[in-house]
């Protein structure tokens, strides 16, 4: 995280609920783990981004933000199309 705080280092600290029902179609399962998705979700969100290329083009330019919202997954991933 830098010295500084972002938004979006706010929204890769967030803490999700392991225990929080997961009712997302199952490709979305396989692809992602819940607490990341919510990540790049609250972030699509929050920049007033319409579509997930958006968030897949932000994670490759900035790879070390997708590697704080979940170090298991590359910025390319398919993951991130929330």
């Amino acid at each position: 995280m830098a010295d500084h705080p972002t938004i979006e280092d706010l929204i890769g600290s967030l803490s999700i609920d392991p225990n929080l029902p997961d009712a997302r179609a199952t490709w979305h399962r396989n692809y992602t783990p819940l607490t990341p998705w919510i990540r790049a979700h609250v972030l699509k969100l929050t920049m007033g981004w319409n579509g997930e290329t958006q968030l897949a083009h932000h994670f490759e330019e900035y790879p070390e933000l997708a590697m704080e919202y979940d170090p298991g997954l590359k910025a390319s991933t398919p993951a991130w199309y929330v």
